[in-house]
Formats: structure tokens, C-alpha cells, sequence
């Protein structure tokens, strides 16, 4: 994917302009964006569902305004959820995938045996798909994008707002893929998942796409929420999943800073509470220490987490 002076418009608007980026083949891309940043656009301009509104867009070193139909038949979009269709089960929302792909039915039914033994769908198939498990509704989309053995993936965000073990196997899913020499580029608003498991990490705000590092991300106006954790005991080792929050240590208090706290403070706890820790209280840093952090500047001890004032004071 070579994209130089990119421009997507939704609505008969621009909503991104002067995109620049390259995805070499085999590697798995993560696009960071908020909710209205554009990162369903982009998707389907990379998969060939919609065509670019300016600028230099190749995909295979194809056109997409000149071969559309070739780029369809190398790349897939993954929607956030797959299509609602009343009664319809997984076994005939693959055969409609697979008609749409061209298939005949022999193909299909191949296609099908094999990407529903690859994410372990082969005792849902008559299970309707509305009604699947969050996990096995996106494994579902996955495997509807694969029918066309495409060498491009484009997957929407479908995890959206389920817990981080649901996030994080679909990510291994999608690493896994790439393994297999695939090219994906994946959406999310997890920024945890993206560094996880991703080889680039692009963003999206304000139109335009950047390409931040871990702190970047961690620094983006507005955006960051320092907490401070007080513990039950003073930690020694701190669990590995807490490296991305730089966190720091002063007794029993940890210290982390979020991005994302929609999606990364039930992260952190998950993180403490299974390395053995018991969280006592929770609080925001003062605007010394955050403005110090942010400089990166020395931290200043902060006077705590606030205490209860009476029963129900806090949640």
C-alpha cells in the first residue's frame, strides 16, 4: 500500500487530506483514531470499496480509479460487524459472502471448511450470527474477508468497548495472519493493542495522519489522564503489560498515564489486580505533577488519592 498526497471524502466531503504512508507486503498495520476520525473511510479506500478524492493512492501498484476490479479481487474490507440479516446463520452468511465474491459453490464450500476450522467456527456454522459471541461474530467477519484469499485485509474495529481479552485475541488472530504472509491494516481506539501487536502504528486526527511514537500518543493535546494507584503492598516487579503507561513508583503508590482512559483504565486494573495486588484507592494527579510528567521533566510527589468524606463520597 502506497499512498502519496492521499485524500478520502465522505458525503461528498474531505474528511482526510495530504495522506502520506507505505504497508510493504506482510505487515500488520494498526490505525488509531477516535470515533468520526475517518479510519472507516480509509479502510474502504484501501480495500477498494471507495475511491480516493485526490492524491496518489496504489495498492499492488495498481490505481484504483483505473482497476478497481483487480484490487477487488486482491483486497477485503472486514466491517465492524457483520451485516444483521434476520434468521440468517453463519453457514449462509459465508455461501452470500462467497456468491459475492463470485465463488461458485464447489469453491465455496472449500473456502468455507477452511477458514471456519482456522478460527474454530465449525460447531457454529448453524448458529444464527447475530447471535454469535462478540469474539466469534469478528472471527466471523474475518473469515467472510478471507473467501476471497485476498492479500490485503482491512479490518474494522469490532471489539469495540469489550474487555481487553477479547481485544487481544483477535489481535493475536490478526497477527497470526500476518504470519502467514498476509498485509492487514486493522482499525482501532486501543492504543494498548497497537503497540502490542502491531509493526506500525498510524494515527488519526483532525483530517491528517501522523505517526507517533508510544509517548506522542501518551501526549496528544487533551487527551491524558495521569491516575495514581495506592496499593495494599509496595510493588517490586511491576506486571509487563504496564510498560506502555510509563509508570512510575514512590512507595505503595504507582503511577500511569493513559491516552485512552476509555479504553486503558480498565487495562491498568485488570494488569494490577492479576499480578497479585489489591488496588486502596484511586485518584488524578495534581496539574504540578501532570505538567511536569508531560515535560518530562521530574516528578513531583502528589498529595494522593483524596480519602472518603462520608459513606458514598466516591464511586
Amino acid at each position: 500500500v502506497l499512498v502519496v498526497g492521499g485524500q478520502v471524502a465522505a458525503g461528498g466531503k474531505k474528511i482526510l487530506s495530504d495522506l502520506q504512508f507505505l504497508v510493504p507486503q506482510g505487515r500488520l498495520a494498526a490505525l488509531v483514531g477516535d470515533g468520526g476520525s475517518g479510519k472507516t473511510a480509509l479502510l474502504e479506500t484501501l480495500a477498494g470499496v471507495r475511491l480516493p478524492a485526490g492524491g496518489r493512492v496504489l495498492l499492488f501498484g495498481l490505481d484504483p480509479a483505473r482497476s478497481s476490479r483487480q484490487i477487488r479481487a486482491k483486497a477485503a474490507y472486514v466491517p465492524s460487524t457483520p451485516p444483521r440479516r434476520p434468521g440468517w446463520t453463519l453457514k449462509r452468511y459465508l455461501f452470500h459472502q462467497g456468491a459475492l465474491c463470485g465463488l461458485n459453490r464447489q469453491d465455496t464450500e472449500k473456502r468455507i471448511r477452511r477458514v471456519v476450522l482456522q478460527f474454530g467456527l465449525e460447531t457454529r456454522l448453524t448458529q444464527e450470527v447475530s447471535a454469535l459471541p462478540p469474539l466469534f461474530r469478528a472471527f466471523a467477519g474475518l473469515a467472510a474477508g478471507l473467501l476471497r484469499n485476498p492479500r490485503l485485509l482491512c479490518v474494522d474495529d469490532p471489539l469495540l468497548g469489550w474487555e481487553r481479552s477479547l481485544r487481544r485475541a483477535f489481535w493475536r488472530e490478526l497477527a497470526a495472519l500476518r504470519a502467514q504472509g498476509l498485509t492487514l491494516v486493522a482499525a482501532t481506539r486501543h492504543t494498548s493493542e497497537a503497540w502490542r501487536f502491531a509493526d506500525e502504528v498510524m494515527a488519526l486526527e483532525g483530517g491528517k495522519l501522523t505517526f507517533p511514537g508510544p509517548d506522542d500518543l501518551a501526549r496528544r493535546g487533551g487527551m491524558v489522564s495521569a491516575l495514581e494507584i495506592l496499593l495494599d503492598k509496595p510493588p517490586s516487579i511491576l506486571p509487563p503489560e504496564l510498560a506502555a503507561f510509563r509508570p512510575e513508583i514512590e512507595g505503595r503508590t504507582l503511577r500511569v498515564r493513559l491516552s485512552d482512559p476509555g479504553g486503558q483504565l480498565g487495562d491498568v486494573v485488570e494488569a494490577v489486580l492479576q499480578a497479585g495486588f489489591h488496588i486502596e484507592d484511586l485518584g488524578i494527579l495534581d496539574s504540578d505533577w501532570m505538567e511536569e510528567a508531560l515535560r518530562g521533566g521530574p516528578a513531583q510527589a502528589s498529595p494522593g488519592p483524596k480519602k472518603d468524606q462520608g459513606k458514598g463520597a466516591r464511586k
